[in-house]
């Protein structure tokens, strides 16, 4: 156990999944048909699920669940608790399938899935806080502002480059994003304005 946590398993053993899984490869391929059936069918599930998670997360996290006794709302804070549900449920599905399917060989130390791990936690640590202070289109939006720091990444981490119309895309999408997140803010009061900018705070962090 220790050996796979920091050295991994032995590559060699992996052989005979490789040679199982190219034999499946030559196996005669789906029609078209039940391609474009499967490819539907996983469209559909992938963009059902995801906007059903977001409104079921932020209406959990912004619709009051009652009143106290000088009739202040109550409201759900605790995003720790609902990373937790989310993280235990998807240990539990991942631990089924891979009693219950076959999968490959794992080669890789353990130790090196915390680190993408601990900054998923964070980032949906994030997500939820700043349900509290911005809707969750506004979250969708400034997803995409994710493009510039991948690309920025990219290019001094992996040396990999990018065509420059593709940095004015991230560009004007970011532009985009901002304007959309502080243009209601700009005339509204202070609060409003300090409760925008925490949100945004929190979303560098999503």
């Amino acid at each position: 156990l220790l050996r796979m946590c920091i050295h991994g398993g032995d590559t060699n053993s992996s052989a005979p999944a490789v040679r199982e899984k190219s034999q499946r490869d030559e196996k005669e391929p789906d029609s078209w048909q039940m391609q474009a059936a499967i490819l539907s069918f996983l469209v559909l599930g992938l963009q059902g699920s995801y906007l059903a998670w977001g409104v079921l997360q932020e209406k959990m996290m912004t619709v009051p669940y009652g009143k106290t006794e000088d009739g202040t709302d109550i409201f759900f804070t605790n995003s720790q608790y609902l990373v937790f549900l989310n993280r235990g449920l998807a240990f539990v599905l991942a631990a089924l399938l891979v009693a219950f399917t076959h999968q490959p060989e794992n080669a890789v130390p353990w130790y090196k899935y915390s680190f993408p791990s601990m900054s998923n936690i964070l980032s949906s640590w994030c997500q939820y806080e700043a349900l509290k202070f911005v809707g969750f289109p506004t979250q969708v939006l400034a997803k995409a502002t994710k493009t510039i720091p991948v690309m920025l990444m990219g290019r001094f981490v992996d040396g990999k480059t990018y065509p420059l119309y593709e940095y004015g895309c991230a560009v004007l999408m970011s532009a985009g994003v901002s304007l959309f997140l502080f243009s209601d803010s700009d005339t509204g009061t202070s609060d409003t304005r300090t409760t925008t900018m925490t949100g945004a705070i929190m979303m560098l962090g999503y």
